[in-house]
Formats: structure tokens, C-alpha cells, sequence
């Protein structure tokens, strides 16, 4: 009576510890995958957010660099043409003047 009632106390003990121990190393291993998942879900957005802010800064500096250039080539074009425009006609109206004087 007592061998056999020893013999059901270890086996029913050995049950609940195998239970126990499965029970916790399911917990560990789901609790572990989530987090690595959360983990990894943060990593992904987190690359994804500062490539795209990377991606603005890019965008952004070559627009502004883009549109500066294009500013400072359109002043020298409009200053250049201005230039040229005030030399002729300062030619011309020396040229006009000193032939009224040949002609005077």
C-alpha cells in the first residue's frame, strides 16, 4: 500500500512538474517571439521613418539647390543681357553723337 501510494505521489509529482516546465517554457518562448517581433517591427519602422526623413533632407537640399542655381544663373543671364543692353546702346548714342558733332 505504501510502495504503491509513494509510486502515485512521484508519478502525479513528475506529471505536474512536466506540465509546469512545458506551461513555462511555452510562456517563455511566446513572450521571447512576441518581443522579438515587437523588436523587430520597431527596427523596420524605425529604418523605413529615417529613410524616408533621409530621403526629404535629399529631396529637399537637391529642390534648393536646384532652384538656387537656377536663381543665380537667371540673375548673371538677366545682369549679362542688362549689360549688354546699356553697352550698345551706349555705343549707339556715342556713335549718334559723335556724328551730329562730325556733321555740326
Amino acid at each position: 500500500l505504501c510502495s504503491g501510494a509513494m509510486w502515485y505521489f512521484f508519478r502525479s509529482t513528475r506529471v505536474a512538474l512536466q506540465t509546469l516546465c512545458s506551461g513555462a517554457m511555452w510562456y517563455f518562448f511566446r513572450s521571447t517571439r512576441v518581443a522579438l517581433q515587437t523588436l523587430c517591427s520597431g527596427a523596420m519602422w524605425y529604418f523605413f521613418r529615417s529613410t524616408r526623413v533621409a530621403l526629404q533632407t535629399l529631396c529637399s537640399g537637391a529642390m534648393w539647390y536646384f532652384f538656387r542655381s537656377t536663381r543665380v544663373a537667371l540673375q548673371t543671364l538677366c545682369s549679362g543681357a542688362m549689360w549688354y543692353f546699356f553697352r550698345s546702346t551706349r555705343v549707339a548714342l556715342q556713335t549718334l553723337c559723335s556724328g551730329a558733332m562730325w556733321y555740326f
